[in-house]
């Protein structure tokens, strides 16, 4: 898709969102987050350009759908502490999808305080490793497709992933590519752990979720000690 082509998409997007008067109202959220992924997509790597469409597109859906502006702003007064305007957009179009994301994301952080004392730092193998996980978590709670709307739309949608220095450079994009890197190899990890599930069969068991949380767990972990995720810091 040319840049030009994407100007005539996305601000068409953002001439269709409804106009609010409140900083807050319904519609700001929508015409913030679609602004927000244009200029994502103006700097982003072309590999990615496409994803930061299909997110406008579904940030979009939502907004016209009966009733998503209205469950937009309930999110925000509710669940919108931590989550930037896309991510607020898409909990109001998935709520449950949402709510089960949020249950994986606390799984998350119980593995993260057992194996390395709490949050890592951003840009460590520790911060590889939760994104790893919390992707794999989410495809299996949530599914592939959703488990990656919402993680692009943590990254797509962050207003900081858009910051410069003084000299004009986009401070934070290596660390966004880090963690879409992240992402994505977690959700292949469920994936290909799906596929082996005839394994625990053929054994007589039928896996459990905590079982496949575990290996999932131990598998990434064992990745990201032998730098098989992407790590840009120490």
């Amino acid at each position: 898709m040319s840049l030009r082509f994407y100007h005539v998409f996305a601000w068409g997007l953002l001439s269709q969102a409804p106009s609010a008067s409140s900083k807050y109202g319904e519609g700001y959220l929508v015409t913030q987050s679609l602004t927000q992924l244009l200029n994502m997509w103006i700097i982003i790597d072309d590999s990615y350009k496409q994803d930061v469409v299909d997110l406008a597109s579904e940030v979009y859906r939502i907004a016209k759908s009966l009733g998503g502006l209205s469950r937009i702003n309930w999110v925000y007064q509710e669940h919108g502490v931590g989550l930037n305007n896309t991510e607020i957009v898409l909990f109001a179009g998935h709520m449950l999808a949402a709510s089960t994301g949020r249950v994986a994301l606390d799984r998350v952080n119980e593995a993260l305080a057992d194996l390395y004392g709490g949050e890592p730092d951003d840009g460590t193998m520790g911060n590889a490793f939760k994104h790893a996980y919390w992707s794999a978590l989410l495809v299996e709670s949530i599914g592939y497709k959703n488990a990656k709307l919402f993680a692009d739309a943590h990254e797509f949608g962050a207003r900081y992933n858009l910051n410069t220095d003084d000299s004009g450079a986009y401070v934070n994009l290596a660390d966004m590519y880090m963690d879409l890197h992240n992402n994505a190899i977690g959700r292949s990890q469920s994936i290909e752990l799906k596929t082996s599930a005839w394994v625990y069969l053929l054994n007589g068991l039928l896996p459990t979720e905590e079982m496949r949380r575990i290996e999932l767990r131990d598998t990434l972990l064992k990745m990201a000690n032998n730098g098989h995720l992407m790590a840009i810091k120490q």
